[in-house]
C-alpha cells in the first residue's frame, strides 16, 4: 500500500464534510469549487437529461440542491478517480476505457434487474479495476498488452502467482484507504471470488452484476477490434 497514490486532499476534504449530518451546501460548494474538475462533472450531472427541469443550473451550489449529497459523494469519487490517470496509454488505457464502460454497463444491469442492488453500482465498476493501473505506475506488475489486461477472468491468477495478491484484493484494500464506504470496498475485493459472497448476500447481486458488465464489456471490445 506504501507509495501508491493518494486520494487528492480537496476531494477527501468534500467527502468528510458530506458524511457529516449538519452539512451545508454552501460549505461544500465553495469547496467543490476549488477544483475545476469537480465543479465540472457536479454541473455536468446536474444538467444531464437524468434530472430534467426547467432551468439549468448555473452554478455549484444550485447543482448541490437538485442532486443530494449521495449523489454528489458519486460524482466526486468517479470524476477524482479518472482524473488520478489523465494521461495513460497502452494497457492502462485499456484499463481505464474499460472501467468507464463497466460502470455504465453495470448501472444499465442493475435498472433492468428485477431485484434489490445497491445504489453504488456504478463506482463499483468504475474503479473495480483501478488498482490494476496502480501496479502499472507501481512497477508492482508488468501486463503483457491488452489482450492480458482482457482476459478479466484470468490474469487475476498470473497476479497472484506473482505478487501472492491480485488487483480485486488490492483495490479493495485501496479504496478502504481512500474513505470510499462499504460495501464498495467488498464487491471490489470478491469480484474474482464470487464464491465468497455466499456469506456475504448483501454484495452477491452487485458481485455477479459486475462480473457479467466486465465480461460483456470485454465482449463488445474484442468484437470492436475484429
Amino acid at each position: 500500500m506504501e507509495g501508491l497514490k493518494t486520494f487528492p486532499a480537496v476531494a477527501t476534504k468534500v467527502l468528510q464534510i458530506i458524511s457529516n449530518e449538519d452539512v451545508r451546501f454552501a460549505q461544500i460548494a465553495s469547496l467543490i469549487e476549488q477544483d475545476p474538475a469537480l465543479a465540472a462533472g457536479v454541473l455536468r450531472l446536474a444538467n444531464s437529461a437524468m434530472f430534467p427541469a426547467a432551468r439549468s443550473c448555473s452554478d455549484v451550489g444550485q447543482a448541490l440542491m437538485r442532486l443530494g449529497t449521495v449523489r454528489v459523494r458519486d460524482v466526486i469519487y468517479a470524476v477524482t478517480t479518472m482524473q488520478m490517470f489523465p494521461d495513460t496509454t497502452g494497457p492502462e488505457r485499456t484499463i481505464r476505457d474499460h472501467c468507464a464502460a463497466t460502470a455504465v454497463l453495470t448501472q444499465y444491469l442493475a435498472n433492468h434487474h428485477p431485484g434489490q442492488v445497491g445504489e453504488h453500482v456504478f463506482l463499483a465498476g468504475l474503479m473495480h479495476d483501478v488498482a490494476k493501473m496502480l501496479l502499472i505506475e507501481s512497477d508492482e506488475f508488468t501486463y503483457g498488452g491488452e489482450s492480458d489486461v482482457r482476459l478479466a477472468d484470468s490474469v487475476h491468477l498470473a497476479e497472484r502467482r506473482v505478487l501472492s495478491f491480485d488487483h480485486a484484493i488490492l483495490g479493495g484494500n485501496v479504496l478502504k484507504r481512500w474513505g470510499v464506504p462499504e460495501p464498495l470496498p467488498t464487491i471490489v475485493a470478491l469480484h474474482h471470488q464470487p464464491a465468497m459472497t455466499y456469506s456475504r448476500p448483501d454484495v452477491g447481486a452487485e458481485v455477479a452484476l459486475l462480473r457479467v458488465a466486465s465480461q460483456l464489456e470485454h465482449l463488445l471490445a474484442s468484437k470492436n477490434d475484429d
